[in-house]
Order: structure tokens, then C-alpha cells, then sequence
């Protein structure tokens, strides 16, 4: 399968497309323009809002950055196993890992020693656990700002869950 995968199967690929869609024309854009920002083909992105491609996790920057988003916020629809299978399989960057010693990712490495990005955030030792087990293919390099977004999108959550019930 290719960088375009395609999905006939109830995977959250819809759900993405149609928050994809709300998002771009909430931003007054049409396909093209989306398109041309993100460096993509229109035909594709017309694919993934349509539920029938699975973009990459590089292609789902590239959008997130272009509508001034973050990966974290796109997924946010989904649940954790739609998230993973709304990515295209073959280029899934990351898995969650419950292991406990490996080395960590310079982004992260960066984000934890910055003073004042720490004074800010504050990260308890679950929110760091959480990040730290957030694994990357080896040709994937997340930087600061996805772990500073990625800390920021998981307090969301976990506080839209606790006022849900």
C-alpha cells in the first residue's frame, strides 16, 4: 500500500476527514488553497475528507500546521484506537509504549530542560510518563513544540472527560 491508503473499513478515516472539513472552512479556505499550504495534492485532500485515504502522520502536520493546529487537536475527534487506524498503517510514526527505559527523543530532551517552558506547563511525573511513552519511528524526529502541544492537547482532554461525567 502506498502513501494513499485506501479504507472501506469504519476506522475514524470519516470522522478525521469531516473535522479536516469544519476546520479549513473555518478558516474561509477552499481545497486548493488547504492544498497548496500543506503541500499536497487537492485530489488527496479531497480523499482523506472524504474518509476514503489515510494520511500519514507527516501529511497530518503538515495540514495541522497549515490551519494553525496541532496533530493532537485534528485526532482529538477520535478515540486512541481510531486515531491510530485513521493514520495510514504503512506510515504510522509512533506507538505507544509501555516499556520503561529507552532513550528519549531530543524534542522531549529540549522541552524538559527548558526553564521557563517548564515553569509555565509545570508537567506532573504522569504527564511526563505519558510523553515519554509516545515512540517514534526511527526516521521521525518530533520536536519541542509537538511535546509542549501534545501536554496541552492531553490536559484538554483529560478535562473534557472529567466534565463530561
Amino acid at each position: 500500500m502506498n502513501s494513499k491508503a485506501v479504507s472501506g473499513k469504519s476506522d475514524g478515516s470519516g470522522i478525521l476527514g469531516n473535522r479536516l472539513r469544519e476546520l479549513r472552512k473555518e478558516k474561509g479556505l477552499n481545497q486548493g488553497q488547504l492544498a497548496d499550504l500543506a503541500g499536497i495534492n487537492r485530489s488527496y485532500l479531497s480523499m482523506v475528507e472524504n474518509g476514503v485515504a489515510n494520511p500519514s502522520l507527516d501529511v497530518m502536520e503538515k495540514l495541522a500546521r497549515s490551519l494553525g493546529s496541532s496533530v493532537s487537536e485534528l485526532l482529538s475527534c477520535l478515540s486512541d484506537s481510531e486515531a491510530l487506524t485513521a493514520l495510514n498503517v504503512e506510515e504510522r510514526h509512533f506507538v505507544y509504549d509501555t516499556g520503561e527505559e529507552f532513550d528519549m527523543y531530543p524534542g522531549l530532551v529540549e522541552f524538559l530542560n527548558d526553564d521557563d517552558e517548564m515553569l509555565l506547563v509545570k508537567p506532573t511525573t504522569v504527564e511526563i510518563e505519558h510523553l515519554k511513552g509516545i515512540r517514534f519511528s526511527r526516521n521521525h524526529n518530533p520536536t519541542k513544540r509537538f511535546y509542549r502541544d501534545a501536554l496541552l492537547d492531553y490536559r484538554r482532554r483529560k478535562e473534557s472527560n472529567s466534565s463530561d461525567h
